[in-house]
């Protein structure tokens, strides 16, 4: 995703785009209407309401050095809706979070989680909208406060919002040339409830021709992109464009070489300034097999050597992954998406075996989430930053199916270099006393199913996060949790877990531990 030239503007915090993004919503709303039509949508929606019910006891309530034991009891009435078919797909998850403490009762709040995503056929075979949003309450910070994912981030200056929409036309030239254009616009805002903490905009105009030359040994694509990711509160502007070129020669059915070329321009206010350069590169794409994919890119670009590695193998019983990439991005681009832009997440949310061992979609994407590293709600956001960056990211893992066990070995590591200057981000900003970030962490995870309405889940992550040597910051966690769920009623389930946490950091005010007891209630109607 890129950013292209345009006239800077002065843009205003989210409520100035409420507007806007009510219009975009209303929009896309009418569009499901009309590719729902009437009874049809009434017979193939999945509509389920809910209310879950948690009490917690935890030894360390505010997550201090200065231990405070407290009880907090949550009530969270729900709605899920799906659909799998027809023009219309997609998944939206709405939560209304009521969160009360025993003691400390300056942190008691309500608000709205939600989550969702839908693709629409609009015209049949050729114009599609896919529409996304997610508002959530999760830690975002690399160096302070609790882990991702844990469920008593609830402070308002942990929100996180992003809407998003994307239409495009597709097309076909002849039997084998095929084609697309599209545009999409995001709203991101990391620091919803801290306004020192700047919104983002991103918008993006992309197009693509091209055939790959099955059946033939040579094929060919061409692609341009070029956008702008503009910020509230003034900021510098980002901009990019990006064209390619790419001539597939396929040696074998199963194999093909890729030569690239191309040109680009860039602007992000920052160390590398306002630059252009040609793009040159190969690469490769192998199929062994319908379960294995390989595909190894490598380019010259502005920022140096440019990566993107995706290596997939499915099993009988396991799933294989690994992924390599370094190129420039951004948050709203790089968090912003969520988890239904990961390829990883998709590829397992449709994965065969695990469609087979969890029909239900919300407890097939609550799995896989887990699985991949994702908070319960929203995005996997382990920085606060509004600064473009430079992003080498490795990850993989395995999964081990059997007949009531899923056993999951993930890791990640990732480097991320500011190219912004630090004059302009908020004290807030993870960026604002380094200009690099590292980030590492190894996650093991048990899913054992007792009986056939109970399971045993398990699982450990140790993580670490630090800044470059003169900056002094270095975070050090490790999560442990078991626990236990059991069906209790034809609509209601009920679990019992025990976590475990500790940040070690280089100040001494973020160094915490934590024991915490969760009981959970939930009911579906």
């Amino acid at each position: 995703m890129v950013m292209a030239t345009a006239p800077k503007r002065k843009q205003k915090r989210p409520d100035s785009c409420k507007g806007e993004i009510a219009r975009l919503l209303q929009a896309g709303l009418f569009a499901v209407g009309l590719a729902g039509g009437g009874a049809g949508w009434a017979q193939t929606v999945d509509i389920r309401p809910s209310v879950q019910t948690r009490l917690t006891w935890t030894d360390n309530g505010s997550a201090t050095k200065k231990k405070e034991a407290d009880w907090i009891a949550e009530v969270t009435p729900a709605i899920t809706a799906s659909r799998n078919s027809g023009r219309l797909k997609g998944l939206l998850s709405a939560q209304l979070r009521n969160v009360g403490y025993a003691n400390g009762t300056d942190s008691n709040t309500s608000f709205l989680a939600l989550q969702g995503h839908a693709g629409i056929e609009v015209v049949e075979n050729s114009l599609f909208v896919d529409l996304g949003g997610m508002t959530s309450r999760n830690n975002t910070s690399a160096f302070s406060g609790r882990a991702q994912g844990d469920d008593l981030n609830t402070g308002r200056n942990d929100q996180t919002s992003s809407w998003t929409v994307a239409p495009r036309l597709e097309f076909r030239l002849g039997e084998s040339t095929s084609g697309s254009v599209g545009y999409m616009s995001r709203w991101y805002d990391a620091g919803a409830g801290n306004s020192s903490m700047k919104e983002e905009r991103f918008s993006q105009w992309q197009g693509r021709i091209g055939d790959p030359g099955r059946g033939r040994r040579l094929g060919w694509d061409a692609s341009y992109l070029r956008g702008e990711t503009t910020y509230s509160q003034g900021g510098q502007d980002a901009v990019q464009g990006i064209g390619r070129g790419t001539l597939f020669i396929n040696l074998a059915p199963q194999f093909r070489l890729r030569a690239i070329a191309g040109h680009e321009s860039e602007d992000y206010g920052g160390s590398l300034g306002r630059d252009t350069q040609g793009i040159y590169g190969g690469g490769f794409d192998w199929t062994p097999s319908e379960r294995t994919t390989v595909t190894a890119i490598a380019e010259n670009r502005i920022f140096g050597t440019g990566y993107n590695l995706d290596a997939q193998h499915r099993a009988p019983r396991s799933l294989w992954r690994l992924a390599y990439s370094k190129d420039i991005t951004s948050p709203a681009q790089h968090f912003g998406g969520g988890v239904y832009e990961d390829p990883l997440f998709q590829q397992f949310f449709n994965s065969a075996q695990l469609v087979a061992q969890l029909p239900d979609p919300v407890q097939r994407e609550a799995y896989i989430r887990s699985l991949l590293g994702y908070p319960a709600t929203g995005p996997a956001a382990d920085l606060r930053t509004n600064a473009y960056f430079i992003n080498r990211n490795l990850r993989g893992g395995v999964s081990l199916l059997g007949e009531r066990n899923v056993l999951t070995f993930s890791f990640q590591q990732s480097e991320r270099s500011r190219l912004s200057p630090p004059g302009g981000l908020s004290v807030e900003d993870d960026f604002a006393l380094t200009d690099t970030i590292k980030t590492h962490s190894l996650t093991a995870a048990l899913s054992h199913r007792l009986t056939g309405t109970s399971s045993l889940n398990s699982s450990l992550t140790e993580a670490r996060s630090e800044g470059n040597s003169a900056s002094g910051l270095e975070t050090r966690r490790m999560i442990a949790m078991l626990g236990m769920t059991t069906q209790l009623g034809p609509k209601t389930v009920g679990g019992l877990s025990y976590r475990y946490q500790r940040s070690d950091a280089a100040g001494s005010e973020s160094d915490f531990s934590e024991n915490a007891v969760t009981a959970n209630l939930g009911l579906r109607f």
